[in-house]
């Protein structure tokens, strides 16, 4: 290989007699391409640690009596607030640790995605999409419609995760 300074490596020969080097299949891209699909990658991992956070502020909400929630969080964490209302105090916080594990459980998916565990991506999104038809029997469309919203996002990053780890796997990095 050859370093080009103006776009990176460049297959050729850097020394007479040797066999051109071998392309093994692997994927290549431009920088600007890499730069995309790295960003799309993030990005969409991150939504994982906006619905843990966004979920627990939802429950902190509803704890301190307010009527108001992000749409982002999620429906179970909604529902378990809502029945917590009529249970006193003990109902509340056992709302807010089973808030708290929840959330807890998209923090871990998106540590794990965000380390290109594909799997945590599609676990997450599976568990999301549950937690989504539960908007859907409470018939909360607007609350639906957002959470097709991330599943979209979560779904490219997926995608990005999947492109980005076959470039690795070509390049041996």
């Amino acid at each position: 290989m050859i370093e080009n300074q103006s776009s990176g490596i460049n297959p050729g020969n850097a020394t007479v007699g040797q066999p051109p080097p071998s392309n093994s299949g692997a994927a290549t891209l431009d920088q600007g391409e890499l730069f995309t699909l790295t960003q799309q990658f993030n990005s969409s991992s991150s939504w994982f640690f906006w619905i843990a956070g966004l979920s627990v502020i939802n429950s902190l909400i509803a704890v301190f009596g307010g009527n108001w929630h992000f749409l982002f969080g999620l429906g179970i964490t909604s529902v378990a607030d809502a029945l917590s209302l009529q249970s006193g105090t003990a109902g509340k916080t056992i709302s807010f640790v089973f808030t708290l594990l929840m959330a807890g459980l998209f923090v871990i998916f998106g540590f794990l995605a965000k380390k290109f565990f594909h799997w945590a991506f599609i676990v997450g999104m599976v568990v999301y999409t549950l937690d989504g038809l539960l908007l859907a029997l409470a018939q909360d469309y607007l609350g639906l419609a957002f959470h097709a919203f991330v599943l979209y996002q979560l779904f490219r990053g997926l995608s990005a995760s999947r492109k980005l780890s076959e470039l690795k796997r070509g390049q041996g990095i």
